[in-house]
């Protein structure tokens, strides 16, 4: 059994790390932390940040991409291969690109405006993301390999959550993106998660100019 401790029920690093633990069937505990209690919890987290993983095997992980790629490579979604890993590893940085420009732009009270001017940039980040997926030598519409993978559950967590609600026409307009996001929701497990209420309703907080209402992140 696995715990996780976060700020609140929304995004904010620790999706991706939910969807390999759902992926994986495993038994996890999440323990939320109300914002008024982050001053007392702070100094007992090892780089004063959320999310952290309390595992039984070896302690506390801090910082949530360490989190990912343990539970990735405990739960057999990440390559032993070298050369697929620096696949995983590319296309990893390719969807942090996607989700840091939007990230900006949320934050900002020119949201609106920026929306608009932003979404060249999206297209073209999809654009790549598309001839990448066709790059794969096995034409199975995963990141690397024939089955999915970190990279893979992560491109489904900034599409779904990011980009199929502010830009869905853009979306549209990349069948193997589409097939990809499709791919991932269709495994049993995610499928279950994504029905349930242990699925966040809103992807950011209070804050953010967008996606922080269940309406809007449909």
């Amino acid at each position: 059994q696995s715990r996780s401790s976060a700020a609140s029920d929304v995004y904010k690093r620790q999706e991706l790390l939910r969807l390999i633990l759902e992926a994986s069937g495993s038994n996890y505990e999440y323990e939320p932390l109300h914002p008024s209690d982050w001053g007392t919890f702070k100094p007992q987290t090892p780089f004063g940040q959320l999310p952290i993983l309390s595992t039984p095997d070896i302690g506390t992980i801090p910082q949530s991409m360490a989190i990912a790629r343990y539970l990735a490579k405990k739960f057999n979604f990440y390559p032993t291969d070298l050369k697929e890993q620096v696949r995983v590893e590319v296309a990893l940085e390719a969807i942090r690109d996607i989700a840091d420009g939007i990230l900006q732009i949320v934050a900002d009270d020119d949201f609106q405006k920026l929306k608009v001017s932003h979404a060249k940039k999206v297209e073209a980040q999809l654009q790549y993301l598309e001839k990448f997926l066709s790059e794969n030598s096995t034409a199975s519409g995963y990141v690397v390999g024939d089955k999915p993978t970190l990279a893979d559950l992560q491109a489904f967590n900034i599409l779904d959550n990011f980009v199929k609600p502010l830009y869905p026409e853009i979306l549209k307009g990349f069948p193997g993106v589409v097939a990809l996001k499709a791919k991932i929701a269709s495994i049993p497990n995610i499928q279950e998660y994504l029905k349930s209420e242990r699925r966040p309703a809103v992807t950011l907080p209070g804050f953010a100019k967008a996606l922080n209402t269940p309406e809007e992140c449909q």
